[in-house]
């Protein structure tokens, strides 16, 4: 799969950039991979079909597109691009993992029976209802069938013993996962808190600031509180008080979203200089 990542992610940053593979992509003549297109496919000859006028919007929806994803898929499977973890791997990774699947329809499909059976037996146990499905699906009965009747039954006797020990650790990873809930929680809270806190304190450091030169409501009090600050620096700080309380303790809104910046060079906003 790696080279296939690393063909499809060189396609998409090509495509991205050289409107030329993006337009061949447009009409069906350029694809990432070598495979052939069923001309027998009516949606997707309608798709790439010529039309003058969408196609120069298409275009560079296109590209934005093509980029997107490949950003997308750099940060998601870095390890199986170049000088990534698993770009070259060693035999022995490669013996490890022999047996691995090359799909997880199977787990899909096992965690698709466990919802069905919590949901039909509702009284029966988490670990009761996985139970069943390992015995089920892993053939234990057909095993056991083949074992010498000696075996069997020491096998059988075996498992049983062990059960009490299973539910015990079955309990203790259900008490760490419902610990580790808590504390995430815990955490989450001690953040709202904490920011919260700051939000309080800005707020009354913005009020205490307004209490000191004066809330301005007209185009006059402006003047008046302009004319009575000499320092520059001091009437900086009182205009960007003024804006500050208005936007973020009064929470007043103005058509122009930008009013309230503050900017000492950009034309956007109101400008301190």
């Amino acid at each position: 799969m790696n080279a296939h990542y690393h063909t499809l992610v060189q396609y998409l940053d090509t495509a991205s950039t050289v409107e030329g593979v993006a337009s061949d992509f447009l009409y069906g003549n350029s694809t990432p991979f070598p495979t052939p297109m069923d001309e027998n496919d009516k949606v997707l000859n309608k798709l790439i079909k010529a039309d003058d006028k969408l196609d120069p919007i298409c275009l560079p929806l296109l590209q934005t597109l093509f980029r997107a994803i490949k950003e997308l898929l750099t940060r998601m499977i870095p390890e199986h691009l170049p000088e990534g973890q698993f770009w070259n791997t060693s035999p022995a990774v490669r013996e490890q993992t022999t047996s691995v699947m090359k799909h997880n329809k199977l787990p899909e499909f096992i965690f698709g029976q466990l919802d069905h059976l919590l949901s039909f037996r509702p009284n029966a146990s988490v670990l009761a209802n996985e139970a069943y499905l390992m015995y089920a699906f892993n053939k234990t009965s057909e095993w056991l069938r083949n074992l010498p009747p000696d075996e069997r039954e020491k096998t059988i006797e075996n498992s049983r013993k062990g059960g009490r020990e299973i539910r015990k650790l079955f309990k203790d990873r259900l008490k760490e996962i419902e610990n580790k809930r808590l504390e995430a929680q815990r955490k989450k809270q001690c953040e709202l808190e904490r920011l919260e806190r700051d939000r309080i304190r800005k707020a009354e450091e913005m009020t205490n600031d307004v209490c000191y030169y004066g809330l301005w409501q007209s185009a006059e009090q402006l003047e008046e509180g302009m004319e009575r600050i000499s320092n520059e620096k001091e009437l900086i700080n009182a205009l960007q008080a003024q804006l500050k309380f208005r936007k973020n303790v009064l929470k007043q809104k103005h058509k122009d979203s930008k009013i309230f910046n503050l900017s000492r060079k950009k034309p956007d906003g109101t400008i301190i200089s």
